[in-house]
């Protein structure tokens, strides 16, 4: 590890206080103060419920400053809500300069019995204020980290943001613009999978030279997919590490048992198919062959595993049963390595995983299911000799997440308007995004006693997108009927919950075809992913309910 970044590991190590929080400011270059005390007293009184303590490190500039403040939350987690009905009302009342904000979870048992185990640094930038909309419109950028656990990308962002010296607000500003860039960590992620992907067909391609390049691309692409799903997973608890706790570090941990047991080229047969095929589909048996290739903890998590039916953890003819020489251990190791330095040459060491895609006006500078869709345009390049034809032939476009926003938001208008009066109406509510905004407009709604019909309609909706590629037009589609239709819910007083009303707008709404079938593996997972995420069930409801719906039908 480069030694910039190992001196902003350590100092992020010790950032357990607001002392710390100072020390670490000070690593980076920036003249710090004595934490202050700032009172919220201005700010709205459900923004002040929102946080216990807010302090300021960091003052630079006078006039259009440069700031920077540690926010405690009054809840145990950090929820993106709360973030913003702070900012939010904070910008209103002090408009003046740009912020970083350093948000920590809540703690009841005094701050030194809970040090900051987790932290979000939260970059806003202020948007031009729509007409008849909120004067305050913020886009949050985020890098969440985990203090003792960070990850490379994460010291990469955290680095950048190095002052060295400079009193300079806007030049400082300038800087964090550039270290908060999610396209550059987009940039930076497709380099690192094309290099292993390509590394990757091109064994398969010499150890099995009876099969086409399709098939060796197709293999890796699945592969891929199904190793980054469980990243995925693992960031939301369900796989057990070491310790017998959820474990975010799971496939490292499983790489290390391994490696640890010292059998070779063993792991893609003996292990990873295990976890795949059985552990997955609610088939682990713990027999006693098991028991003497698997350390205990391995046979808890594979016991406990989540039972993800779906398809994408099914061996699938013309891929799987052409697989005669699975993949060597060095194969492994340019994705799971880690070295004793600290370094991570292993492709999916270095990046954090978020399940939560960007919002409207947020993102989270970690790899999104989002950003499968900007590597699945890129990999064009790698996977076909031609991709000028190819791009031509097949439309593989890659289209920005604010434009197919307004895409879909714009034909559910159009639709609900040939249905229903008031479209004036159906235009404030279907593109209101802040929560002022949903409830100036559903009070609209209910004076207007529409309730009813927009329930019926939102609901009776099916969306087909015959070009669906990696599904971003369906995944938008996705993310706006869940918005519209929990609306619903809350007025006419229905109980469902959000993984319920996900699964039933993925089963009964939408539809999606490509020519290429890969692209639809990826519009799948992503797919899958906004269930995931939405999904809070009990440790045993994961083992035996099968939490992802078949989409072959759905998606083809």
């Amino acid at each position: 590890m480069p030694d910039g970044l190992q001196i902003t590991k350590e100092a992020l190590e010790q950032y357990r206080s607001q002392a710390g929080a100072r020390a670490f400011f000070e690593t980076l270059g920036y003249p710090t103060m004595d934490p202050l005390p700032w009172e919220p007293a201005d700010l709205p009184q459900g923004a002040r419920k929102t946080v216990r303590s807010v302090h300021q490190i960091v003052h630079l500039g006078d006039g259009s400053p440069f700031r920077i403040f540690h926010v405690e939350l009054n809840c145990g987690a950090i929820r993106r809500s709360d973030v913003r009905r702070f900012l939010e009302a904070f910008y209103r009342h002090y408009p003046q300069g740009e912020n970083l904000f350093v948000f920590s979870p809540g703690c009841t048992g005094g701050q030194d019995a809970c040090p900051y185990e987790e932290l979000a640094f939260v970059s806003p930038r202020r948007l031009p204020a729509l007409r008849g909309s909120s004067p305050v419109r913020l886009w949050l950028r985020i890098l969440q980290v985990q203090r003792e656990r960070p990850y490379r990308t994460d010291l990469e962002v955290l680095d950048r943001i190095r002052a060295d010296g400079t009193r300079n607000p806007e030049e400082i500003w300038q800087r964090h613009e550039e270290a908060f860039s999610v396209q550059r960590v987009t940039e930076q992620f497709f380099q690192d999978y094309r290099r292993v992907f390509t590394r990757l067909q091109e064994h398969l391609e010499k150890s099995h030279p009876q099969n086409d390049r399709k098939w060796a691309r197709d293999t890796t692409h699945q592969l891929l997919n199904r190793i980054m799903f469980l990243y995925f997973i693992a960031r939301k608890g369900w796989l057990l590490g070491p310790e017998g706790k959820p474990d975010r570090d799971f496939m490292r941990h499983f790489w290390e048992a391994y490696r640890q047991a010292g059998t070779q080229d063993a792991f893609h047969r003996d292990w990873l198919d295990v976890l795949f095929f059985e552990a997955f589909n609610g088939r682990f048996q713990n027999r006693e062959d098991y028991r003497r290739r698997f350390p205990k903890w391995v046979l808890d998590a594979l016991a406990q595993a989540p039972f993800l039916n779906g398809g994408l953890y099914t061996r699938r003819p013309g891929l799987d049963d052409r697989l005669e020489r699975p993949f060597p251990d060095e194969a492994f190791a340019l994705l799971f390595e880690q070295w004793t330095d600290g370094t991570c040459p292993g492709l999916f060491e270095r990046y954090n995983f978020t399940v939560v895609e960007s919002g409207h006006l947020d993102e989270e500078v970690a790899v999104d299911p989002e950003m499968l869709g900007a590597v699945y345009e890129r990999l064009v390049n790698v996977t076909f000799e031609s991709e000028e034809d190819l791009r031509g032939t097949a439309g593989i476009f890659y289209t920005p997440r604010t434009e197919i926003d307004l895409m879909c938001r714009l034909a559910l208008v159009d639709w609900l308007g040939n249905r229903l009066k008031s479209k004036d109406l159906l235009y404030r509510w279907v593109f209101a995004l802040s929560e002022e905004e949903k409830q100036e407009a559903d009070q609209a709604v209910t004076q207007e006693g529409l309730w009813e019909d927009l329930d019926k309609f939102v609901r009776r909706v099916r969306v087909c997108d015959p070009a669906c590629g990696s599904g971003s037009f369906l995944v938008g589609m996705m993310l706006v009927l869940d918005d519209l239709q929990a609306r619903c819910n809350r007025a006419l007083g229905r109980s469902e919950t959000p993984y319920e009303r996900r699964k039933r707008i993925l089963q009964d709404q939408l539809y999606g075809v490509d020519v290429m079938e890969w692209a639809v593996r990826v519009a799948e997972l992503r797919l899958w992913l906004q269930l995931v995420v939405e999904t809070e069930l009990h440790p045993a409801e994961l083992r035996f309910r099968p939490l992802l719906p078949n989409l072959s039908f759905k998606l083809r």
